[in-house]
């Protein structure tokens, strides 16, 4: 059977989409007028509140630097740690495509801490000492109920049927094959275990819109250090990258 994120972390996805909503009714979609879909770091600022909130919450932090590239979040509860990286679907086979590129990131993300510690104190390793880590990636998608349902199958004549329904509903391009095949071949990548999908907005309240989903895709990843030479896995220091 195939790991699966733990359920604590699902309900807080749940849950900051469903606030995300909520705040954009309120504040009715400050995006400029533009039939677009909000920012990304709105679903990571909601989500982020929940797992702040948790009984044994999670320590997080944005825009972390590693050799290999940025990670929008990390963080841990002293057992779990996670590498979150976050998109907002706009050109679905433009950000698919970057996302699965993300998703390499994150197979090979083990961050090292800087040594600059008083006392000659040795930093925490949490990533290491952590029980299990995920990487995972976090979507926004307000382009309709098709997207969350061809994310959530294996099915690949399901997933065609759910992207062709969706083109010809929005009367989108899509690419040589006819199909949108970077979306495909991004839920391919992770298993069926690892993706799920929340509501944030059914779709009624604007006239442009479809309905909003935040979309997740987890996969375990495993305690590995960086090499000495390779600059993957390094946070920045003060005095440049460091390494424990």
């Amino acid at each position: 059977m195939d790991a699966q994120l733990p359920l604590d972390i699902q309900r807080c996805f749940e849950l900051g989409a469903s606030r995300l909503g909520e705040d954009l009714v309120f504040l009715e979609w400050p995006n400029g007028g533009k039939d677009g879909a909000p920012a990304e770091r709105n679903a990571m600022f909601n989500v982020a509140y929940y797992l702040g909130s948790l009984p044994k919450r999670y320590h997080l932090y944005f825009e972390g630097t590693a050799g290999n590239g940025r990670m929008d979040m990390m963080g841990c509860d002293g057992e779990t740690a996670i590498a979150i990286e976050a998109k907002s679907l706009g050109d679905i086979n433009r950000q698919s495509a970057s996302l699965l590129t993300d998703l390499d990131r994150l197979l090979k993300f083990s961050p090292f801490l800087t040594e600059k510690l008083n006392d000659n104190s040795k930093p925490h390793q949490w990533w290491q000492e952590a029980t299990n880590r995920w990487g995972i990636l976090l979507i926004l998608s307000f382009r309709g109920r098709e997207i969350a349902d061809a994310w959530k199958t294996d099915d690949t004549n399901l997933f065609r049927e759910k992207m062709e329904s969706y083109i010809k509903r929005r009367r989108r391009n899509t690419d040589s094959n006819g199909e949108i095949s970077k979306f495909l071949a991004l839920s391919q990548a992770i298993p069926l275990s690892g993706r799920g999908a929340a509501l944030i907005i059914d779709g009624k309240h604007w006239q442009d819109c479809g309905e909003g989903w935040l979309l997740w895709g987890a996969i375990p990843l495993p305690n590995v250090r960086a090499d000495a030479n390779s600059d993957v896995g390094y946070i920045k220091s003060p005095g440049g990258f460091a390494r424990a």
